[in-house]
C-alpha cells in the first residue's frame, strides 16, 4: 500500500466510526504507528511522512473528542519482525543498518500486540517502546 493509502485508511475508518461513537458518548480509538513517526533517517522519508501524519491526526482528535468521552491512543512500536522487514532489509541503504545497529529492538508481532493492549488497558495516550 502507498503512504497515501495507509494514512487515508486511518482517516476513513475514523470518519466512519466517530459519528456512532459520539452518539453513544464513549469509546476508544487506537492507532498503530511506528517509532519512525517521531524521528526519521535515510531510507525512511516516505514511510515516516505517514507516521508523522498519524501523530498529528491523533493529537488533534484526542483534544476534539474529549467532549464525547472518546479517548484516542497511539502505539508506536519499534521494528517488527515481519515479512515486510525481510523485504526491506534486502534493499535499504547501508546507512540505515549503521544507524539501527545496537540501538533498535526488533519485536515479534505477538509481543507488540501484548504491549499495545497493555498500554491501552492503562489508558496511555502515546506509547512507544514500552517494557
Amino acid at each position: 500500500a502507498s503512504p497515501r493509502q495507509c494514512f487515508l485508511a486511518v482517516c476513513s475508518q475514523s470518519a466512519r466510526l466517530l459519528p456512532k461513537m459520539a452518539e453513544k458518548r464513549g469509546g476508544k480509538i487506537l492507532v498503530v504507528s511506528s517509532a519512525l513517526g517521531m524521528t526519521s533517517f535515510i531510507g525512511n522519508s516516505v514511510y515516516s511522512l505517514t507516521k508523522y501524519g498519524l501523530r498529528g491526526l491523533c493529537d488533534g482528535l484526542r483534544n476534539e473528542l474529549k467532549m464525547y468521552d472518546i479517548s484516542v491512543h497511539m502505539f508506536c512500536a519499534p521494528t517488527l519482525d515481519t515479512p515486510g522487514l525481510q523485504t526491506e532489509l534486502k534493499t535499504r541503504p547501508p546507512e540505515s543498518d549503521a544507524i539501527e545497529a545496537g540501538s533498535s529492538e526488533v519485536w515479534k508481532p505477538e509481543v507488540a500486540a501484548q504491549k499495545m493492549l497493555a498500554a491501552l488497558g492503562r489508558g496511555d495516550y502515546y506509547t512507544r517502546r514500552v517494557v
